[in-house]
């Protein structure tokens, strides 16, 4: 899995697991930090890389919303 999908990933799991949407997300970033500071990404590829995870967070509150 790439750690762009992981990203994704982690944010859902953390917005679904925590029901607090601010916490889920700084709990996201913090647990992705390592995995993007070990590789060698590009300024782009960190940009793509924090906006999924946001994005993993948004659908979760649209699901939560909806349902």
């Amino acid at each position: 899995m790439s750690v762009i999908m992981a990203a994704y990933v982690v944010a859902v799991l953390m917005r679904v697991a925590q029901g607090l949407a601010t916490v889920a997300l700084v709990t996201a970033a913090g647990l992705m930090a390592p995995a993007v500071e070990a590789g060698d990404f590009s300024i782009m590829q960190v940009v793509a890389i924090t906006l999924e995870s946001v994005l993993g967070f948004v659908m979760a509150w649209i699901v939560f919303t909806i349902f």
